[in-house]
């Protein structure tokens, strides 16, 4: 399973990802240009007040999720 995490460059969203990759899950995240992730995340250049750079990110996930929604543990579809 591959989930897209927004935030995951903030306080909740690095924990969060490192969590995910540690139990073996693929992470993509929407970072803005210059910010870096955690190791073991696949980045997606995108910012989420710009919607146009969106559809590259969501397209490529089948489960996405927002930072403080993601504190449970990732179920199938």
């Amino acid at each position: 399973m591959t989930v897209l995490i927004t935030g995951g460059t903030g306080l909740v969203g690095t924990r969060l990802l490192r969590r995910l990759v540690d139990a073996g899950v693929e992470c993509r995240a929407i970072v803005r240009p210059g910010k870096e992730l955690p190791a073991g995340v696949t980045p997606v250049e995108g910012d989420l007040l710009d919607p146009a750079t969106l559809p590259k990110a969501s397209t490529a996930s089948p489960r996405s999720s927002t930072s403080p929604q993601s504190c449970a543990p990732p179920t199938p579809l």
